[in-house]
C-alpha cells in the first residue's frame, strides 16, 4: 500500500483531521482538558479512543502523548464510518471479522472514550504506538511497512478492549481469576505457565486453577491457548505477514506447532483461513 499520511500517522500532537479515527496514549500529571466540550480532569495513564467528530483541547496540566491517527480504511478497504455505524456492522463483524469500533463511538455517563491504564498496560500499549510510529517512517524502503503498521494497530485495539473490560471487572476485593485473565490477554506473547502465573498472582495452582475454570469453563493451559489462537486470526484476515512470525508474536514456540494447534482447533490451517477470508470478503463497499 502506498503510504498517505491522511491514512495513518503517528504525532505527539491532539490534532484532528477527519475521516481519520484517533487513538491518544496519555500519561497525565492534573491535567485539565475538554473532550468534545466536557470537561475532564485526568492523572494517570489513559487511552483515548475518538471517532473523527470528536475533539480534544488541553487547558492546564503536564502531560505526554502520543496520537495514532487512521481511516478505518487503513485496517480494511471495506470499512468507513457509515459502514462501521450501520446496522448491518455487527452481522459484517460476525461474517468478516472486522474490529469492533464501539469504544470510538459508545458515548453515555459512564463511558466517553477514555480508556483507564494501569502503568504496565500503558508501557504495553507505549510499545506498540512506538513500533507502528517505526514502520511508518519506513514506508519508503520497506514494501511491507503497512501489513506492519496494522499488525500493530490490530494489537492495539485488542488491547484497549482490554483494559476497558477490565477495568469494569475492577472494584471491591481483587479477584485473581479476573486479574489472571486480563494479565493474560495483554501479555499473550511471553511466556505462560502455571508456575509463573501462580508465582505472580500470589497463590497456589489449585487456586488459580479452579478459579479461571469458573470463568471460562477452561483449564488454564487451554484458555492460553484460545487466546493466542483467537487474537492471532486479525493478523491472518488482514495482513500479509508471514505466517511463522505471526506465530512467534501470539507466544508459540515455532510455526509447526501454530499450524498444528490452530487447524485442530478451526478444521483448518492458518493459510487456508487466511485465503478463504479473503475470498469471502467484498472487495470494496465504497
Amino acid at each position: 500500500m502506498e503510504y498517505r499520511p491522511d491514512l495513518i500517522a503517528l504525532s505527539s500532537e491532539p490534532r484532528f483531521a477527519p475521516p481519520m479515527y484517533s487513538l491518544i496514549l496519555l500519561k497525565a500529571s492534573a491535567v485539565s482538558c475538554a473532550l468534545s466540550g466536557v470537561r475532564c480532569y485526568l492523572d494517570g495513564h489513559y487511552l483515548l479512543c475518538l471517532h473523527d467528530e470528536d475533539t480534544v483541547t488541553i487547558h492546564a496540566g503536564r502531560h505526554e502523548l502520543l496520537n495514532l491517527s487512521f481511516r478505518p480504511f487503513f485496517y480494511n478497504v471495506n470499512l468507513n464510518r457509515e459502514v462501521i455505524t450501520g446496522e448491518e456492522y455487527e452481522h459484517l463483524r460476525a461474517r468478516h471479522g472486522y474490529p469492533d469500533f464501539h469504544l470510538f463511538h459508545t458515548r453515555n455517563e459512564v463511558f466517553c472514550g477514555i480508556v483507564r491504564l494501569r502503568c504496565e498496560e500503558y508501557e504495553f500499549l507505549r510499545g506498540h504506538f512506538i513500533r507502528a510510529g517505526e514502520h511508518i517512517k519506513n514506508h519508503e524502503t520497506d514494501n511491507g511497512w503497512s501489513c506492519r503498521a496494522r499488525s500493530e494497530l490490530v494489537s492495539i485495539l485488542q488491547a484497549a478492549e482490554n483494559c476497558y473490560l477490565g477495568g469494569l471487572s475492577e472494584g471491591g476485593q481483587t479477584d485473581v481469576g479476573q486479574e489472571f485473565l486480563r494479565y493474560i490477554r495483554n501479555h499473550i506473547d511471553t511466556p505462560l505457565t502455571l508456575d509463573s502465573l501462580s508465582a505472580r498472582f500470589h497463590t497456589n495452582r489449585t487456586t488459580l486453577s479452579r478459579r479461571i475454570k469458573e470463568l471460562t469453563g477452561l483449564t488454564p493451559a487451554r484458555y492460553v491457548l484460545e487466546e493466542r489462537l483467537n487474537q492471532s486470526r486479525p493478523e491472518l484476515l488482514f495482513t500479509g505477514l508471514p505466517i511463522e512470525e505471526i506465530a512467534l508474536k501470539y507466544g508459540f514456540s515455532g510455526e509447526n506447532y501454530y499450524i498444528r494447534a490452530f487447524k485442530k482447533r478451526f478444521g483448518k490451517s492458518p493459510l487456508q483461513y487466511r485465503i478463504e477470508g479473503r475470498a469471502a470478503r467484498p472487495t470494496y463497499v465504497p
